[in-house]
């Protein structure tokens, strides 16, 4: 969806075909992402952000795989793990929050603790849940989480949306929301 977006927003050039903008490489819409960071947001101003203003116990902080959007953050406050992810995007941080509310057994979603601002990006923390992530795992394993799989699509099948309106990118005019 973002990346849609993106190369929607993308000037039209007359000389250029729509085949050629489609052809946008992985690289440079990633790119784009990364230039809509702060510059300043470096990984010691994002860590003392964590320690500073989120309590973070500064030795439990730990770089994670970085979401398509985010830089991510483990992090222990209280004796808690938690996630921390900033992102130039608040509405994905909503839009988790408004999905944790159909969080199950069945469909287990991180509560999202906190969203706020701060570095100029938004900022949310989750409940950390410990995982693998599906493409990482080999053929045996990936086997092996196959009924785990299906029994969680089973349970998204199952959700209540009833609730919501709308369908797209979010809480925006004609977005999905509450």
């Amino acid at each position: 969806y973002r990346e849609a977006m993106w190369l929607k927003s993308q000037p039209a050039n007359g000389s250029a075909s729509s085949r050629s903008q489609s052809s946008i490489s992985a690289a440079s819409r990633i790119g784009a992402f990364w230039r809509a960071m702060p510059p300043l947001l470096s990984d010691a101003s994002a860590r003392a952000f964590l320690t500073r203003d989120l309590g973070a116990e500064p030795e439990s902080i730990e770089p994670l795989r970085p979401g398509e959007w985010s830089r991510v953050y483990a992090m222990r406050r209280d004796g808690e793990e938690c996630v921390v992810r900033l992102s130039p995007y608040r509405d994905d941080f909503e839009k988790d929050a408004m999905v944790a509310t159909w969080s199950s057994a069945d469909l287990p979603v991180p509560p999202v603790l906190e969203i706020g601002e701060a570095l100029g990006v938004s900022y949310a923390v989750t409940a950390r849940m410990r995982g693998d992530f599906f493409e990482s795992l080999d053929a045996s394993r990936s086997t092996a989480v196959m009924p785990s799989f299906f029994a969680t699509l089973d349970a998204m099948r199952r959700v209540d949306l009833s609730r919501a309106s709308g369908f797209g990118g979010g809480g925006g005019p004609g977005g999905a929301g509450p």
